[in-house]
């Protein structure tokens, strides 16, 4: 099975997450807030500590959010945070 991994792990993304580890995925994940994503930890998610960590631990990603503004600069998760991620493994909302 590939390696997945999950960046935003809200309402959408907390539950794709949720439901491929009941399904027995390997997945690590990043969000923003760590506390909302605690749940998911302790159902086996990996936590990785930057979206640049989520690509290099994975086969395959995926960004869950609301509109783009978690992707523009900030000091959690600054603009280039992706150079790793090829167009045809990426998915955005």
């Amino acid at each position: 099975m590939p390696k997945l991994g999950f960046v935003g792990l809200g309402t959408m993304g907390g539950q794709m997450v949720n439901r491929l580890l009941a399904k027995g995925h390997s997945v690590t994940g990043y969000n923003r807030t760590r506390s909302k994503a605690e749940w998911l930890v302790a159902k086996g998610m990996m936590w990785a500590d930057s979206p640049r960590a989520v690509a290099a631990s994975s086969d395959s990603h995926s960004q869950w959010s609301p509109t783009p503004r978690p992707s523009m600069p900030s000091p959690k998760v600054p603009m280039g945070c992706w150079p790793d991620w090829a167009p045809a493994r990426f998915s955005s909302t």
